[in-house]
């Protein structure tokens, strides 16, 4: 009788406890799927009904798919996240056509747009970053369609007349519109420190080598700012950290003092030419040499260098070689710069952007380029357009 008693005591506690566990699963579940996102981002796409659009959250080094939804009868969408610290995303129609927007929690991001033009014909509301972006990021395009412009009036003429007070005019043009772009990108960081806007201003680039901003002090101001309101920010943490390593190649150029202000004795540049040939800048001693840093790839570099050969032509017999150094990283693209160019001087480059090089001349942008006197001695740097022509014509009468 007593085993019976406990057999069925035994019983009931363990099916008071499976429904105990039970209830909790259905609990810790309910919670689970009531939890509501923190930010959203919802809108409205015209054009698009049917289709899908997706939400690709932006890391440091690369992008992931986060979610994908269709787009309504009315054109609506939208998604939900939850974050804690500000987050960049991407949401996209097509693999080419997105915008991008950062988000923060409790915020409720808005976007209108077509489907068509989706990543230049939309707006935003609910984030001040967000259509911080957009102003940047348009403002940028269309730089970059006035740079396109150019660089086709530029082959024009090369293929045509070769007139090179055409050429001076659209290289004076072309670096006067970088320069605006410049100037717009630098003083939005100096007025929006505090922005995670700022993060995108100083990570955006004409093309996959140059940035659009080249200010030390201005990434320093930002960086330091960003870094003490969003700390957990790994995009803020990669800007601080990419600023403190800049820094610190400042600080080497300064104590190494290779270059200076005036004329001083010119490092030594040993780099392979386009046949694997090892050639010291050094070995030029004797005659003026001009030094240009520049890639395939620039769109200002493949300008100048029908200024270069311009000038080569007017002043190789009266001594002038031109010593190139290519930052590239690619031998096909660089070799078919060559041969479209018709660059019939010394060019070198290691194929891996000629770092030492770079380092040793400081060379913060591309093209770039300093005239050595017959000593190596330092005469000139950054001669561009008509500039060029008009100290070479003093220098070697």
């Amino acid at each position: 009788m007593k085993n019976t008693i406990n057999q069925l005591l035994k019983h009931i506690f363990t099916m008071t406890l499976k429904r105990i566990l039970f209830i909790i699963m259905i609990i810790a579940t309910f919670t689970a799927c009531q939890k509501e996102s923190n930010l959203k981002i919802k809108g409205t796409i015209t054009g698009g009904k049917g289709e899908k659009v997706y939400l690709y959250k932006l890391r440091i080094n690369g992008q992931k798919a986060i979610d994908s939804t269709k787009i309504g009868g009315d054109g609506a969408f939208e998604f939900g996240c939850d974050v804690s610290t500000p987050t960049f995303y991407l949401v996209k129609v097509t693999p080419s056509n997105f915008i991008t927007l950062v988000g923060d929690s409790l915020q409720t991001i808005e976007i209108e747009g077509s489907y068509k033009n989706f990543s230049t014909d939309y707006n935003i509301k609910g984030s001040e970053a967000s259509e911080d972006i957009r102003t940047l990021n348009l403002h940028l395009m269309k730089t970059k369609q006035q740079i396109a412009k150019l660089q086709k009036e530029y082959n024009n003429v090369l293929n045509g007349s070769k007139n090179i007070q055409e050429l001076n005019r659209i290289e004076n043009e072309f670096q006067e519109v970088m320069k605006k772009q410049t100037m717009f990108s630098t003083d939005f960081v100096k007025a929006h420190p505090f922005s995670m806007a700022s993060v995108i201003a100083l990570y955006q680039k004409f093309d996959y080598n140059e940035y659009v901003i080249k200010d030390l002090q201005t990434m320093k101001t930002a960086a330091s700012a960003l870094a003490a309101i969003y700390p957990d920010s790994k995009h803020v943490q990669a800007l601080h950290d990419n600023t403190l390593r800049l820094i610190s190649k400042e600080r080497n150029y300064k104590m190494n003092n290779l270059l200076k202000q005036y004329a001083v004795n010119s490092p030594d540049i040993e780099l392979p030419d386009t046949k694997g040939n090892v050639r010291k800048l050094s070995s030029f001693r004797g005659k003026h040499v001009l030094v240009q840093f520049w890639a395939s790839t620039d769109n200002g570099s493949r300008i100048q260098n029908a200024i270069l050969r311009q000038n080569y032509q007017l002043f190789h017999k009266k001594g002038l070689e031109i010593y190139q150094v290519s930052v590239d990283t690619n031998k096909s693209s660089w070799m078919n710069a060559i041969k479209e160019d018709k660059l019939n001087w010394t060019n070198v480059g290691d194929m891996q952007g000629s770092n030492q090089a770079v380092i040793n001349y400081n060379v913060q942008m591309i093209p770039y380029n300093y005239l050595l006197d017959p000593e190596g001695n330092i005469l000139a740097k950054n001669l561009i357009g008509p500039e060029m022509n008009k100290v070479l014509s003093k220098v070697l009468k």
